[in-house]
């Protein structure tokens, strides 16, 4: 059942981080003179604006954490330890699938997102809110 409640989180999260990057990027894609600094920014911005809520989704719909205080204070480190892996993994994977494969970054965002998902349930479910 908790992989079932981490995919319809996860879609919902997916759903608000790419809504974020598709509406930054249509905004940022002809500020900059290459194109990879607006999907860049695009990504980074719609990543660290969907990790809040992504954090109370998980605990409380995912994983039905309790903890409060001191240790949902730990439970968020954890949790911003874990996304800052998936941060650095998806501005790593990014440029790669887009300028390698020459896939559209409206598309590479989506592929990206999906194999970060995998990451994500694994960090999440072993490490940050493993009881």
């Amino acid at each position: 059942m908790q992989k079932l409640r981490f995919i319809i989180v996860g879609v919902w999260n997916t759903l608000i981080g790419y809504s974020i990057f598709y509406v930054m990027y249509s905004w940022l894609e002809n500020v900059f003179d290459e194109q990879y600094k607006g999907y860049m920014v695009s990504i980074a911005l719609s990543q660290i604006l969907s990790v809040v809520q992504a954090f109370f989704a998980h605990k409380y719909v995912t994983f039905k954490s309790i903890m409060v205080g001191r240790q949902m204070l730990r439970e968020f480190l954890k949790f911003v330890h874990a996304y800052t892996f998936t941060f650095i993994a998806t501005i790593v994977m990014m440029p790669l699938v887009t300028e390698l494969l020459y896939i559209k970054p409206e598309i590479s965002a989506l592929i990206v997102m999906l194999i970060v998902a995998i990451m994500s349930y694994t960090l999440n479910s072993k490490y940050v809110f493993n009881k």
